[in-house]
């Protein structure tokens, strides 16, 4: 949870959404039983944690319940977005948030950080000492992160081979792809996608 509220207090969407994924990853991985309510309560409780911290009105919507989590980060994303955007507007935070939106959108194609930051309107160097102190990762880690969470999904599709997946999530090659997936994950993509078969048939 430490992870949770943390994410809420740095007043960036991009990482909460970052977190809720790895939660789910996490709970999925290690068949950790717990029901959509009691996630959703999870974050509820974390929001909430937020709002009172930050002496902020309470919104007109409940977390808990949300149908699914789409609309739960599609809420999430309304409300804080244009409090960032009124508040964040030449702060640190809303530049790094830029950032990472930038690269959730553009993660598939051949990015770097000059481009990152031509994007979002400060230079190189600047962009890279930013985003450790905002987000505790260099730029690099965040795209890999985003990459390989891109990456797990289409290996749950047994028709696609490794190197297809490569591309399709932005890695210059197989083995760079196949080298930071074990990185990010501890295990190869084959290995990942045989235990998530595995997995399903238990």
């Amino acid at each position: 949870m430490s992870d949770l509220h943390a994410a809420f207090d740095q007043e960036n969407f991009g990482s909460i959404e970052l977190v809720m994924d790895q939660y789910i990853e996490q709970i999925f991985n290690e068949k950790i039983i717990l029901t959509y309510d009691q996630f959703a309560l999870m974050i509820h409780n974390a929001f909430y944690v937020f709002i009172e911290k930050k002496k902020l009105e309470f919104p007109n919507f409940n977390l808990t319940n949300m149908p699914n989590l789409e609309v739960m980060k599609a809420t999430l994303r309304d409300f804080m977005l244009p409090m960032q955007d009124k508040e964040l507007a030449s702060s640190s935070n809303y530049i790094v948030n830029k950032a990472m939106m930038y690269i959730k959108n553009h993660y598939f194609e051949d990015i770097h950080l000059t481009v990152i930051a031509e994007n979002v309107d400060v230079t190189p160097s600047y962009l890279s000492r930013l985003f450790p102190k905002i987000i505790g990762k260099s730029v690099v880690s965040y795209i890999n992160e985003v990459r390989i969470i891109k990456a797990k999904e289409l290996i749950e599709n047994e028709s696609l081979k490794f190197y297809e997946i490569s591309e399709m999530v932005g890695f210059s090659s197989p083995i760079i792809f196949s080298t930071t997936f074990k990185k990010v994950t501890g295990e190869t993509p084959g290995d990942y996608r045989k235990n998530y078969f595995a997995n399903r048939k238990d």
